[in-house]
């Protein structure tokens, strides 16, 4: 076996020994949530199949937020048991988790020597089976890797396959969240990709419509402004949007016009943040930074939300070379590796004022730095010189 042959082998073997000790952990010894929401999924699905879908006002766990086509969809899962549905479920999130770390960290992986592209890969998948974002995704049976994966392949891996915005208009149907992207696209002057993203929206929508009407026009004009039948507290630990921040942090009489504020404010910054580092022809920035500004102006961001951080870590190591953004990329991994939220929580009613104002930090820590990285994002000077000479009409390298 060739040295190479051997990398990829350990890569494999590690990336299968860690997917499998976070489904042991949270799926089959001690499941802190017995893969609920695919039970959700499940449970519409059938409904939907028996001609009895609707929205609830209320009452028990399982009850469906998403848009109706996402109802469509679970129809899907509804043949499946208890067991099949969390082992196909559980494997499928592994593999899409799989591309959505190729995706991230492709440039870095790129950058080293054949041999060892194995072994690092191998290591970021790792790194993101073992994150708290995605074991909770796999406790809970969640979709958003599967979204993100769309986002990201509609974004770097269609080359004329497929109008560009096409998976993004499909992923926001299924859940309002990728929106975030079609507005990425407008201001990055990609209209078309935008327009088709919509389409794809509306499309996937009307189709909800035409064979779902009643639960459309429910969710339309009414579900769809009052997710809070489900949430619970917004200032729940694992909320790390704006919202929740500001609600564990801020007293009640100012919550709103602060929340608004400080929303307005990240939008503005974050976009122009995205547009540049697009610009420069950091697209992996841009992308990173929109998806970071939607898990901050979304009311809820729960943690297993935040698997849309991993194109942040992918898009701060770069190529790797720059000491600064490979430090932000470990920043950004601990908090996604540590329940520092859940330590900070325990801390609060400290009678020791340095620690409990240590535990207020570490309570909305994921918050502060997800808007540090969106407000202080910069593309790599790479792609910054790049973008300059090409406006110069100079090769990089050269003096101007």
């Amino acid at each position: 076996m060739t040295r190479r042959h051997i990398a990829v082998a350990v890569g494999i073997a590690g990336v299968m020994v860690a997917a499998t000790a976070v489904a042991w952990r949270y799926v089959v010894h001690q499941p802190l949530h017995p893969l609920i929401d695919l039970d959700v999924y499940k449970h519409a699905g059938r409904d939907v199949l028996a001609g009895r879908f609707g929205y609830r006002s209320g009452g028990g766990d399982l009850v469906f937020t998403y848009p109706p086509f996402a109802a469509l969809v679970a129809v899907l899962t509804a043949p499946f048991g208890q067991w099949w549905g969390q082992f196909l479920w559980t494997l499928a999130s592994t593999l899409a988790l799989v591309g959505v770390v190729w995706l991230s960290f492709r440039r870095a992986v790129e950058a080293v020597g054949a041999d060892v592209r194995p072994l690092l890969f191998g290591g970021a998948c790792v790194l993101a089976v073992l994150a708290r974002p995605f074991a909770e995704h796999v406790a809970m049976g969640q979709v958003n890797v599967f979204l993100v994966l769309a986002c990201l392949v509609d974004l770097f891996a269609v080359r004329g396959r497929w109008p560009q915005g096409t998976l993004i208009g499909v992923a926001s149907a299924l859940k309002l969240t990728p929106a975030v992207f079609i507005v990425y696209l407008a201001v990055t002057g990609r209209l078309r990709a935008a327009g088709t993203a919509v389409a794809a929206f509306a499309a996937c929508s009307g189709l909800a419509f035409v064979v779902l009407p009643a639960a459309s026009i429910d969710y339309w004009s009414d579900a769809v402004f009052h997710g809070e039948r489900v949430t619970g507290s917004l200032a729940y630990t694992s909320n790390q949007s704006v919202l929740g921040a500001v609600n564990r942090m801020v007293p009640a009489h100012a919550r709103g016009v602060v929340w608004l504020v400080v929303s307005a404010a990240v939008v503005v910054i974050g976009l122009h943040r995205a547009r540049e580092a697009h610009r420069a022809g950091d697209e992996l920035g841009g992308v990173a930074v929109t998806a970071a500004l939607g898990l901050l102006v979304s009311p809820i961001s729960w943690l297993h939300h935040f698997v849309w951080l991993l194109p942040m870590v992918g898009a701060l190591v770069a190529d790797g070379r720059d000491r600064v953004r490979d430090a932000w990329a470990g920043v950004v991994s601990l908090l996604l590796l540590l329940p520092l939220g859940w330590w900070g929580w325990a801390l609060l009613d400290d009678g020791n004022h340095a620690l409990r104002a240590a535990g207020v930090l570490a309570h909305n820590a994921l918050t502060l730095v997800t808007v540090v990285l969106v407000v202080g994002y910069r593309p790599p000077a790479s792609e910054a010189l790049q973008a300059a000479s090409s406006a110069r009409g100079t090769p990089v390298g050269v003096a101007g």
